[in-house]
């Protein structure tokens, strides 16, 4: 009996004790095949309206794996939860500490979950502060809706009819996690990633790995009428824009550096 319970211990001691290695997920947002530059002209919709992108963030949280086996890995939530800017090319690559193994499935949410978007002011710090960003006007909270707003791009087209300042300009606000104390509208989305079948993630004891994950703005405007649909938050429409830019994101293959 009491060798049971030292074998026990032991086991418990070696899976606390489990080797992890640094997985690096890269997000490179990109118009179809062409990498994205903020500011810069030659991108054109299916449509054929010429389009520039001024502004493109999102919310990458709630990561996890599925191995070879089927068993999951999910990362902790509080070191789950970044904030994409195209213009930062830092915040493009996020680093976590992952155990080893084979693993074949990479998921992730884009927005935040009901959870963490109720949870007191105070607790939400970092990427997660409401005040964030505010005075670069790059803030991805509504404070007139007490919200995160998941995924933010904006942009111009001369498509778009001239408003009274003489500007063609398109704001794509997507937020709404379901609601707090009656229904509203549910845009988190959850992104699955599967993996080649000859070319799975090996996370290996002291081996960084990188995961290049592609966005691509093109499948997302593609999609969208400029002409008439140029200013998009918290209404029914933003459901579509949501199921379109979690079908926007893709596997673009792995990098072991070392």
């Amino acid at each position: 009996m009491i060798m049971k319970r030292l074998n026990a211990l032991l086991l418990s001691f070696l899976v606390g004790c489990s080797a992890t290695a640094q997985v690096v997920l890269r997000f490179d947002n990109q118009v179809g095949s062409r990498q994205l530059v903020i500011d810069s002209g030659g991108y054109k919709t299916s449509a054929n309206d010429p389009f520039t992108i001024s502004l493109l963030q999102y919310y990458i949280s709630n990561i996890g794996f599925i191995k070879n086996n089927g068993d999951k890995y999910t990362v902790p939530k509080r070191e789950s939860c970044f904030l994409v800017k195209q213009h930062l090319d830092s915040s493009k690559t996020l680093s976590l500490n992952i155990p080893d193994g084979v693993y074949t499935t990479i998921s992730f949410l884009v927005g935040v979950d009901s959870l963490t978007s109720t949870l007191p002011i105070e607790e939400r710090k970092g990427v997660l502060d409401p005040g964030r960003d505010m005075a670069a006007s790059e803030s991805m909270y509504w404070t007139w809706n007490s919200g995160y707003i998941f995924f933010k791009m904006e942009g111009s087209s001369p498509a778009i009819p001239a408003d009274k300042t003489g500007f063609r300009e398109f704001e794509y606000h997507i937020g709404g996690y379901g609601g707090y104390n009656s229904p509203t509208i549910n845009n988190i989305r959850r992104v699955t990633i599967t993996l080649p079948p000859n070319a799975p993630l090996r996370v290996r004891n002291h081996k960084k790995a990188i995961v290049h994950v592609r966005f691509n703005v093109q499948q997302v405007l593609d999609h969208i009428d400029l002409k008439k649909q140029h200013h998009i938050m918290l209404t029914p429409e933003s459901a579509r824009i949501a199921d379109k830019y979690a079908a926007a994101f893709s596997y673009g293959g792995t990098d072991y550096p070392n």
